[in-house]
C-alpha cells in the first residue's frame, strides 16, 4: 500500500522482499559515495531493511522505497527522520541507474509536502555533502535553500532548510 504518490512514483513502506533492491541502491559505492559510512555490506542489507520497516512503523516518518509505477521496481528511498537540530531532516539516496530522470526531485518534493500537511513538521533540514553537487541541486529544486554549514555524523556538512508554508 502507498501512501505518497506522484504522476510516475509510489512511496511505501518497506517489505522483507525488498533487500535485493536495497542492496542495488545501499550497496552500490558509487551511490553511497557522500554518504557516512558508505556502501553497505551485502550480508548487512537484510538487517538494514527490516531496520528501515520497523522505524517509520506507526511513526508516520521513516524512510521509504520510491517505486516507479509504470517498471513496479524500486529506484530509491526518500523520507524523514529526526533531525539533530531539532524539527525533522529530509534523507534521500536513488538508484545510479535512475539518476538524470527526475525521479529523486519528483520524490522529495512530495516528501516534503507530506511532512508539512500530514505530520505537521514546522521545518525540514536535509544536511549535504560539500562536495555533492548533485545533492545541492535537489536541495534547491525541492524549495530549500541554504541555511549555513554545520558539523554532523562528525563532518562539516551543508545545511539546508525550508519552512511549512513555504512550498
Amino acid at each position: 500500500m502507498s501512501f505518497i504518490e506522484t504522476d510516475r512514483l509510489a512511496l511505501r513502506t518497506w517489505m522483507p522482499g525488498d533487500a535485493d533492491a536495497a542492496l542495488a541502491i545501499y550497496g552500490d559505492p558509487e551511490a553511497m559515495h557522500f554518504v557516512p559510512g558508505g556502501a553497505i555490506a551485502p550480508s548487512a542489507i537484510p538487517a538494514w531493511v527490516e531496520g528501515l520497516m520497523h522505524s517509520s512503523e506507526g511513526a508516520g516518518a521513516g524512510v521509504w522505497p520510491a517505486i516507479l509505477k509504470s517498471e513496479r521496481r524500486i529506484v530509491g528511498a526518500f523520507g524523514i527522520a529526526p533531525s539533530p537540530w531539532g524539527d525533522s531532516e529530509l534523507s534521500w539516496i536513488l538508484a545510479r541507474s535512475d539518476w538524470g530522470h527526475g525521479y529523486a526531485t519528483e520524490a522529495v518534493c512530495a516528501v516534503v509536502g507530506y511532512a508539512f500537511s500530514q505530520l505537521h513538521v514546522r521545518r525540514l533540514y536535509a544536511a549535504v555533502d560539500l562536495a555533492d553537487a548533485r545533492s545541492v541541486a535537489l536541495a534547491y529544486r525541492a524549495g530549500m535553500r541554504f541555511d549555513r554549514v554545520v558539523r554532523a555524523r562528525h563532518r562539516d556538512v551543508l545545511r539546508y532548510a525550508i519552512e511549512a508554508g513555504a512550498v
